[in-house]
């Protein structure tokens, strides 16, 4: 029953306050409040109202004018916020064990670590001389209210008490469902299948059924949420079984895909749906289910308290409670971090206790003014040993100095410096910048954003983890610096710098840590696409399986592998190396660019396999595809390089002055493109031999080929062993007889050719197209036929002849430019670098004169 505490004057007192409770001022307002201790204190005009131990507690005040409200008097900093904190630093961490529990503790409260916690506690219990005042005084537990005790209770600091009644309130009318054999709903995201086993339901199974589907597994989904700060994410599932022979009420296994054995018959013959308490049970194996998703593996009292939490246990388990409360070595025996499993009550209260305990405790010493490790803009410094700091505070800053330190930020824009020693850095805010420091320090990121910088020493930098929700951060910036390191990263549009000395990057290759075990990452979450790759100085080993990287080796002898023999490349890669000998792979992936530089370089271009649809059953892959890779460029650059390939509608380039290069696996559909200078073909066995200037390409097997697909300046070489005349097929633009001492007749195709003759009396027929043509040593003949093009005559002297066939043509010369040209019917030759001014035309002769060429006979 809600009690009236009226107040008229003087300086009062009251004990044993409650939810519901109402202070009734007679005269005058409550001008301020203070605390002594865990005491509150109105100054009411000149006198004043003491309230024993309601710190932290919303309390009721109506005033003279009739004016009533519900306020919470406390830190600022309710106990509900201190178990947010602790559960929102649970779903973040990348810790294990202590470490993980520490970490919590940190970003929640005033104490160092859960055993620092455990300790306090086990002390304020001996010295509170009774389990009741224990309770009350430390944990803020008052067995014999109305309250049950609920995280989001009055008890623990909140606006309103909660009961057996309103902590899961059916707000909707009671559905019945048509099926009581199986049924599949979805709420707050999550899919909930709910199945019976054994014989027909009984009607207080049935009531189960139809107050899961009507409003226990929304109300219980909200509570949690609404307790603890997280969201369910759609495509998790809850499997709920009714069995009704089982010697548990209900028990929950599994981690993802979570299954609730409930065995109906201990919750029976309640009209209104109250179940005996299924609700509350419901509510606790739920929490288990997104301790599961969110927070990991915990201590049973942890657990199972945590658990409690959810809908209090004051009324369920108090003689539990009392026992425990009542012992100091009682409650430290069952406050066990090395205790795993279930079902032993007393962890359970011991469980329940302490979070009640830290909330209290955290939320009372709270000082606004103070910084913690989970406020903004503060700085937290580290030691010359080996420290363990956190921060969740944006903007803030952590120096560790030297020593192995342990360093976590789970806030925005926090600056994080290493320093000395051999640290481990894990963050998961955005926007995060690290430096590492001196020392072989191991960096782990999970935010959006952030700049990772190992600094000198042998560092590991990893942005990613290996689980689902271990997405590598967005837009990241890794440079590890000085030292022979290792970076891992799948998050996408990320910038990978190995700087100096041996590196190790990996792209997209999720990271199985404890067996250093990279495999293929499936989803795009996790390929690294769109990140940029750079090897700096030294031998560095590059593996990428992203989609739209570039990677650009750097100087020293690197490898390079955009994918393996079991995983396939990305796509659209472009690949770019040094000046060393280094080894270039690409398996499976399409579209990709391979650009080497100097050196005697390996590049290959291979098919990968792609095992899918692994089965349990069988143990074996259902799917096993071979991938070649489609329409990729390579090219060897300067320096003798081996190219092998197997993929289709591949391009391989090569330059003038690229040296002896070996293309093994050139087939139908790949094309070699040639720049810089001519090339010339002869089959050699079962090769095509490729001369390109000073080089030459071996295109190993070609010889088979009904057709070799080249693209350049083709050229024939005419020698004294050359049969004259000699024309040319319609892919040849050079033809060179310049080092032949034999006269020949030499004649263009419908190209633009270039045609240089040999040192003796040569003739030269350009044909179609616009042509170049040398006549070098002798008493060469030009001949010019209709249709014949533009063409240039470059050396003619006064031995040669221009013969214009059977054309009428005009002439011109001009002196500034060095040059006579005769037209004829929109066709034209042009005489350059001439050595004579005196011309032999067909039949005719002509003469430079003045400043015009002039017919003399």
């Amino acid at each position: 029953m809600a009690k009236i505490f009226n107040y008229t004057d003087g300086n009062e007192t009251i004990t044993g306050y409650n939810g519901g409770d109402t202070i009734q001022i007679m005269a005058g307002k409550v001008d301020k409040y203070s605390f002594d201790g865990n005491d509150l204190i109105f100054t009411i005009g000149s006198g004043s109202l003491r309230l024993v131990d309601m710190k932290g507690r919303a309390i009721t005040v109506k005033t003279s004018s009739g004016k009533k409200t519900t306020k919470i008097y406390g830190t600022g900093y309710t106990g509900q916020d201190v178990i947010k904190n602790l559960v929102k630093a649970w779903t973040k961490t990348q810790l294990t064990g202590i470490p993980k529990l520490d970490e919590a503790i940190k970003l929640c409260s005033h104490f160092k670590g859960v055993q620092d916690v455990i300790d306090h506690m086990v002390a304020d219990c001996k010295s509170a001389g009774d389990g009741d005042t224990f309770l009350k005084k430390y944990c803020g537990i008052i067995l014999e209210n109305n309250d049950i005790g609920a995280i989001t209770g009055w008890d623990a600091g909140g606006l309103k008490v909660k009961t057996t009644r309103n902590i899961l309130p059916k707000k909707t009318p009671l559905e019945h469902l048509d099926d009581y054999t199986q049924a599949s709903f979805v709420r707050n995201n999550v899919t909930i299948n709910i199945s019976s086993t054994g014989d027909s339901l009984t009607a207080d199974g049935k009531k189960i059924f139809d107050g899961l589907y009507s409003w226990w597994a929304q109300g219980v989904l909200n509570l949690i949420e609404e307790s603890y700060g997280v969201e369910f994410q759609a495509g998790n599932e809850i499997n709920i079984a009714l069995t009704p022979n089982a010697s548990y009420w209900a028990h929950t296994s599994g981690n993802k895909d979570v299954t609730i054995s409930l065995n109906y018959t201990h919750f029976k013959n309640d009209e209104d749906y109250q179940g005996n308490g299924v609700d509350r049970t419901i509510a606790h194996e739920f929490t288990h289910i997104a301790q599961a998703l969110f927070m990991g593996s915990l201590p049973q009292f942890l657990k199972e308290g945590l658990a409690d939490l959810t809908c209090g246990i004051d009324l369920r388990k108090t003689t539990v409670i009392k026992n425990v409360a009542g012992n100091a070595d009682t409650l430290k025996k069952y406050l066990d971090l090395g205790k795993g499993g279930t079902g032993n009550p007393n962890y359970y209260a011991a469980g329940y206790m302490f979070y009640r305990y830290l909330a209290k405790q955290a939320a009372d010493a709270y000082d606004s003014s103070s910084d913690y490790a989970w406020t903004a803009n503060h700085l937290i410094s580290g030691t010359s040993k080996a420290d363990f700091l956190t921060s969740s505070g944006t903007n803030s800053t952590i120096m560790a100095g030297a020593g192995n330190d342990t360093l976590t930020a789970h806030g925005d824009s926090i600056k994080i410096f290493g320093e000395g020693g051999n640290d481990t850095i894990l963050t998961n805010g955005e926007a995060i910048k690290v430096s590492g420091g001196a020392g072989r320090d191991k960096l782990k990121n999970l935010g959006d954003q952030s700049t990772l910088a190992g600094d000198a020493g042998n560092d590991t930098i990893i942005n990613g983890g290996y689980w689902e929700n271990e997405r590598g951060g967005a837009n990241v910036s890794i440079s590890s610096g000085a030292g022979n390191d290792t970076i891992i990263s799948h998050g996408s549009n990320s910038v990978l710098d190995g700087g100096i000395n041996k590196d190790l990057i990996y792209n997209g290759y999720r990271y199985y840590e404890p067996t250093k075990y990279f495999y293929n990452a499936n989803d795009d979450d996790f390929r690294g696409n769109g990140s940029t790759i750079l090897g700096g100085t030294g031998n560095d080993t590059i593996y990428n399986i992203g989609d739209k990287v570039s990677i650009d080796a750097g100087t020293g002898r690197n490898f390079i592998s955009n994918g393996n023999a079991y995983c396939i490349g990305g796509s659209r890669v472009i690949i770019t190396s040094s000046t060393n000998n280094d080894t270039l792979t690409n398996y499976g992936g399409s579209r990709v660019k391979i650009s080497a530089d100097a050196g005697n370089d390996l590049i290959e271009n291979i098919y990968a396999v792609n095992y899918r649809d692994y089965s349990q059953e069988t143990k074996l892959y259902e799917t096993i595809e071979t991938i070649f890779p489609e329409r990729v460029t390579l090219s060897g650059g300067k320096g003798n390089d081996t190219i092998i390939n197997n993929g289709s509608k591949v391009l391989i380039k090569y330059t003038s002055g690229d040296g002896n290069d070996l293309i093994r696996g050139f087939n139908a559909t790949s094309t070699l493109s040639i720049a810089g200078g001519t090339y010339s073909t002869t089959k050699s066995g079962e090769n095509i031999l490729v001369a390109v200037d000073d080089g030459k390409i071996t295109l190993q097997g070609a010889a088979s080929l009904s057709a070799v697909n080249i693209k350049g300046t083709k050229a024939l070489t005419v020698t004294n062993k050359t049969k004259s005349p000699v024309t040319i097929d319609a892919a040849t633009k050079v033809i060179d007889a310049s080092t032949r001492t034999k006269a020949v007749k030499l004649t263009g195709n419908d190209l633009a050719n270039s045609i240089f003759g040999g040192s003796k009396n040569d003739t030269l027929i350009g044909g179609k197209g616009n042509d170049s043509l040398w006549g070098n040593g002798g008493a060469d003949t030009f001949i010019y036929t209709a249709g014949d093009g533009k063409d240039v005559i470059y050396g003619f002297d006064s031995k040669d002849t221009l013969t214009l066939d059977e054309l009428d043509f005009t002439t011109s010369y001009s002196k500034s430019k060095g040059t006579i040209t005769f037209k004829s019917d929109g066709g034209s030759v042009t005489l350059k670098n001439f050595t004579t001014s005196t011309f032999h035309i067909n039949d005719d002769t002509y003469k430079i004169s003045g400043s015009k060429l002039k017919k003399t006979t």
